[in-house]
C-alpha cells in the first residue's frame, strides 16, 4: 500500500512538474511580444564608420512570425560585395549554394556580428531555392543557412510583392510578359523594398566605385542582392534602388551591390531576453541624452509646414556682423534638397574665408584642411549639442552637382553666368578678406548694381568667391579644387588660395 502511495505521489509530482514546464513554454511562446513590422536590436556590426568605438547594434525588421520562430531582415544594407562563386572555374554558372556571399555570411559575418549566445538563438534554415519563374531552370540546390539572402518567393511570402503569374511558352515570351507586369506593381510595395545603407557600408561603396560624391547620401537608396539565379548563367536577381525587382538579374561579379542579411531566430531561446536587454540599454542611453535628441523645434515645425526646395530656414548661430562683442547671429540656410527623412541645407551667405588646404601635398576632400576645420571647429562654434544631434554625419561643402540643380534655379552649364549660384559674404568675412588684402579698398563692390565689371547675387548684393567640395581631376592631381566665381560660373582654383566657405548640412527629422 505504501509503495503504491509513493508511486502515486511521484507520478503526481512529475505530472505537475511537466505541466508547469509545458505551461511555462506555452506562455513564453505566446507572449514573446514580437510582431511583424517590429524593429529589434540583435547582434552588432560596424556601421558608423568609426572603428574606435566598436561595433554598433544591428537593427532588424521582423518580416515573419510563426511556430515560435521569427524571420528578421536587416533594416539597412550592412555591406557591399560581389555575389560570385567561390570556385573561379565555375564563374560561368553562378549559384547561391557555392557563392562567395553565402560563404561570407555564414562564416565571417556570422562570427563578427553575433556572440556565441546569439548564434545559439539563430535557427539553421532550410532554404528552398525555387527556380526563376522566367527561366524555369531546375539547377538550383536547396541549402541550410544560418544567415541568408531573400529569394523571390520570400518576397512574395513576406509581403514585399504580390504573387506574379508569368505567362509564356518559352523564356523569351515569359521575359516579355514579365516586363509588362513589373511596371504595374503596387508603388507602396516598391517603397517597402527600397533600402539605405549604413555609414560604414557607404564608405565601402565609395571605395569600390571610386565615387567621391558623398553629398546627401543619407537619403539615397541602393541596390541589394537576392539569392535568385538570373536569366543568364552569370546574373543574380537584385532589388534596384528604386524598389524594382529584377528577375533578369545583375552581373554576379559587381562589387557595388548591397548585402541585406536575413536570419531566422528561435523565440523560445534567449533571443527575447537579449533583445530586451538591448532595448533597456538603448532606453538608458536615450534617457541620458534626451535633451540632446529633442532638437530643433524649427525642423519639427517646418516638417509639418511642408517646407519646399528654395525656402529659407534658420538653424545654428555664427559670427556674421563683424562685432564679436554682441554674440553670434542666426545662420540662414537655403533648402536645396528634401525627402521624408530630412532636408539638405546650403548656407545663404559665405560664412568664413579660408584655403581649401594648407599643406604642400596633393589633397582629396577626406584629408583636406577645410574638411577638418568644418567638422572640428565650425560645427562646434555654429551648433549647440542639441543641434549637432540633428546634423547627419558631417558638415560638407556644396558639390558641382549641387550647383547644377535646376530645382533651385541653377543653370545646368558650369560656365554659365548665373546669379542664382553667386553668394554674398557676411561683414565678418569681409573683415577677414581685408586683413589678408590690406591694399584692397573694396571687393567686388560698386554703388550701382548694374555695373558691368562687378557681379552681384540675385538679392543684388556683391558676390564673393567660394569653394566647392570637388577636387578638379582635369588639373594637376590634388592641387586644384572647384569653386564658384563672382559671376556664378564654376571654375578651378589652387587649393592654397583663400576663398569663401559656404557650408552644407543635412538635417534629419526625429
Amino acid at each position: 500500500m505504501k509503495i503504491r502511495t509513493i508511486i502515486l505521489v511521484v507520478f503526481c509530482v512529475a505530472f505537475l512538474a511537466l505541466s508547469c514546464l509545458f505551461f511555462t513554454l506555452s506562455i513564453r511562446s505566446r507572449n514573446y511580444n514580437i510582431n511583424i513590422g517590429d524593429s529589434v536590436s540583435f547582434g552588432a556590426y560596424e556601421q558608423d564608420n568609426n572603428l574606435s568605438n566598436g561595433y554598433e547594434p544591428i537593427e532588424w525588421k521582423v518580416i515573419s512570425v510563426s511556430d515560435d520562430k521569427a524571420v528578421l531582415l536587416s533594416d539597412k544594407i550592412l555591406d557591399f560585395s560581389v555575389f560570385k562563386n567561390m570556385n573561379p572555374s565555375l564563374e560561368c554558372n553562378v549559384h547561391w549554394n557555392n557563392s562567395f556571399v553565402r560563404s561570407w555570411l555564414n562564416n565571417e559575418f556570422l562570427n563578427m556580428a553575433f556572440s556565441d549566445e546569439e548564434i545559439n538563438c539563430i535557427v539553421e534554415t532550410l532554404n528552398k531555392n525555387i527556380n526563376n519563374p522566367i527561366t524555369q531552370d531546375s539547377s538550383e540546390e536547396d541549402t541550410n543557412d544560418k544567415v541568408y539572402l531573400l529569394s523571390f518567393s520570400d518576397l512574395i511570402d513576406y509581403g514585399f510583392c504580390d504573387k506574379m503569374e508569368i505567362k509564356g511558352n518559352n523564356k523569351i515570351e515569359r521575359l516579355e510578359y514579365y516586363h509588362k507586369i513589373i511596371g504595374m506593381e503596387d508603388l507602396q510595395k516598391k517603397d517597402d523594398r527600397k533600402c539605405s545603407a549604413t555609414d560604414y557600408a557607404l564608405k565601402r561603396f565609395h571605395e569600390l566605385t571610386d565615387d567621391s560624391d558623398t553629398s546627401f547620401e543619407g537619403l539615397k537608396k541602393y541596390d541589394w542582392w537576392l539569392r535568385l539565379k538570373g536569366t543568364e548563367s552569370n546574373l543574380i536577381g537584385v532589388i534596384y534602388e528604386n524598389g524594382e525587382i529584377s528577375l533578369e538579374g545583375h552581373f554576379a561579379d559587381d562589387p557595388y551591390i548591397g548585402i541585406r542579411p536575413a536570419i531566422t531566430v528561435n523565440l523560445l531561446s534567449d533571443f527575447c531576453d537579449i533583445c530586451n536587454k538591448n532595448k533597456e540599454l538603448e532606453h538608458i542611453i536615450k534617457t541620458e541624452v534626451e535633451e540632446l535628441i529633442d532638437i530643433a523645434d524649427l525642423i519639427q515645425n517646418n516638417k509639418h509646414l511642408n517646407i519646399e526646395i528654395g525656402d529659407s530656414v534658420i538653424f545654428g548661430d555664427y559670427e556674421q556682423n563683424g562685432n564679436q562683442f554682441d554674440g553670434k547671429e542666426p545662420i540662414e540656410w537655403i533648402v536645396i534638397s528634401k525627402s521624408e527623412n530630412g532636408v539638405c541645407l546650403l548656407s545663404k551667405y559665405v560664412l568664413d574665408y579660408r584655403s581649401y588646404d594648407d599643406s604642400d601635398k596633393s589633397v582629396i576632400w577626406d584629408n583636406s584642411s577645410i574638411n577638418q576645420w568644418l567638422n572640428e571647429v565650425f560645427i562646434n562654434e555654429a551648433f549647440s549639442d542639441a543641434e549637432k544631434k540633428a546634423v547627419f554625419r558631417e558638415v560638407l561643402l556644396p558639390t558641382t552637382g549641387d550647383m547644377l540643380k535646376d530645382g533651385i534655379g541653377f543653370e545646368d552649364d558650369i560656365l554659365e553666368y548665373d546669379t542664382n549660384r553667386t553668394a554674398s559674404a557676411t561683414k565678418y568675412v569681409e573683415s577677414l578678406y581685408f586683413e589678408d588684402n590690406k591694399d584692397a579698398t573694396e571687393y567686388n563692390k560698386r554703388k550701382k548694381p548694374w555695373g558691368i565689371v562687378y557681379y552681384y547675387t540675385r538679392d543684388m548684393l556683391p558676390a564673393f568667391e567660394y569653394w566647392l567640395q570637388d577636387i578638379d581631376k582635369n588639373t594637376e592631381n590634388g592641387t586644384y579644387a572647384q569653386s564658384v566665381s563672382i559671376k556664378g560660373s564654376i571654375e578651378s582654383s589652387h587649393v592654397s588660395i583663400k576663398m569663401g566657405i559656404r557650408p552644407k548640412i543635412y538635417l534629419k527629422y526625429e
